[in-house]
């Protein structure tokens, strides 16, 4: 006999993530994608850009890329350069008449620096693992990139 039954409010919907080493060969190729793509540089520097607008995002920081707007490298990869991504969409949801439709909306900076990389590096690693081993299971990768996420707008501490 069940004795709860949930319903998650999930707006957000995980897809891929990985994490790239770089040999000190090659550039983020240009592209147009139809999600969200998160990156967080764990070591080294990546130079991007999008929609001609260049970044430079150094270990600690990370980048959101939106969908629709194309991106891509601006200079080859360093050889020490290591970068996590993410791909996630972002669903219709929060103007239902939910729980959480009025509750405080988060906002993110297209590029910020991360307070607590070790956590973030953790998280992420997590994240990656899990993928391995529950493919197939949308709200638990898509829970642990609102935690991801999160870190984002960790306070400085």
């Amino acid at each position: 006999m069940n004795i709860l039954e949930i319903s998650p409010y999930l707006y957000l919907e995980a897809g891929n993530g990985g994490l790239f080493r770089s040999t000190g060969k090659g550039m983020h190729q240009t592209r147009i994608i139809d999600t969200w793509e998160l990156i967080y540089v764990d070591s080294g520097t990546l130079h991007m850009a999008e929609n001609g607008i260049p970044f430079r995002v150094q270990a600690g920081q990370t980048l959101l890329l939106a969908p629709g707007r194309l991106h891509g490298g601006t200079q080859p990869y360093d050889q020490d350069l290591t970068f996590y991504w993410f791909h996630f969409t972002l669903h219709p949801g929060n103007n239902q008449n939910t729980p959480y439709s009025s509750a405080k909306k988060w906002s993110f900076p297209q590029q910020t620096t991360i307070t607590a990389p070790d956590r973030m590096r953790e998280l992420a690693q997590l994240f990656l693992a899990d993928q391995e081993i529950s493919p197939h299971d949308p709200v638990r990768s898509s829970l642990m990139l609102l935690l991801i996420l999160r870190e984002l707008q960790r306070p400085n501490q």
